[in-house]
């Protein structure tokens, strides 16, 4: 019975690891409570300095309708209102990378804005654009992965509860490892990267008038599944080999006499 208890453990922390990073995923996709509220940072516009970012914009009043806030997910980013509640979700192309030109190229629709050059942003962030867009990407290919491995992992689990070989108590050790790397990778690389360029704005915020600040909801989510991962990770290397209990009690107690039948005098 214990060595069903470990696998059962390992089935409830694969799943939990499972919908912590796919939620994570989904987050800032749509304007609705709690979706809109998952987001890997949040960008500050209150104090936007335009004249120095679009220098070459003389009119004003487009800045009108410019949002608070803007809220980055994995796959679209969100404008939010003085108030930080959401009020629409865009789609940007190529989202996986890091591209702050690009979202406020989108945010400002004027006819003097003819590319991204003309957003102007702190120099450093464009210099090391292309190297935490890399981190960015592979963030984003982590989690999928560690969504897809953990649910394989989790299929293994429930077909060795039913079927004890050897080969599928391995295999789910090593769908768990993959998952757990896969997971702990997309958190660090997360983690690390948008602390970087939160870094990179903040100390430019004077000059530029943009801060960011970390989603913490996201972080828990990814980190959650981090640790629930390693859980499972942890119960499926205590799995044995052997035989579950309830199959064991199926195969009956052994014969005495080293396996041979009892004989028995017949009066």
């Amino acid at each position: 019975m214990a060595n069903t208890f470990r696998l059962l453990l390992a089935g409830l922390f694969t799943f939990c690891a499972m919908i912590l990073a796919a939620i994570s995923c989904a987050g800032s996709t749509s304007a609705y409570v709690p979706i809109d509220r998952i987001y890997t940072s949040q960008i500050s516009l209150k104090n936007l300095e335009q004249a120095v970012i679009f220098p070459n914009i003389k009119d004003n009043s487009i800045f009108n309708n410019l949002p608070s806030y803007v809220n980055v997910g994995l796959w679209s980013f969100c404008e939010a209102d003085a108030n930080a509640k959401v009020t629409k979700c865009k789609t940007q192309s190529g989202i996986q990378t890091f591209n702050l030109q690009q979202v406020l190229f989108e945010l400002i629709d004027s006819p003097e804005l003819t590319s991204y050059a003309d957003v102007l942003l702190p120099q450093k962030l464009q210099d090391k654009k292309g190297y935490y867009n890399r981190l960015v990407t592979c963030m984003f290919v982590c989690t999928l992965l560690g969504v897809l491995i953990s649910f394989l992992a989790l299929i293994i689990n429930i077909v060795r509860l039913c079927a004890q070989t050897r080969v599928l108590t391995w295999l789910g050790r090593f769908l768990s490892l993959c998952a757990f790397f896969a997971i702990l990778i997309a958190a660090a690389t997360s983690s690390g990267t948008y602390i970087y360029i939160r870094q990179i704005l903040n100390k430019n915020a004077a000059e530029y008038g943009i801060r960011m600040r970390l989603g913490g909801v996201f972080y828990g989510l990814i980190w959650g599944a981090c640790g629930s991962s390693l859980l499972a990770l942890i119960f499926w290397g205590s799995v044995r080999d052997g035989p579950l209990g309830w199959m064991r009690g199926r195969r009956g107690s052994p014969m005495p006499n080293g396996g041979a039948p009892e004989k028995r005098l017949i009066l």
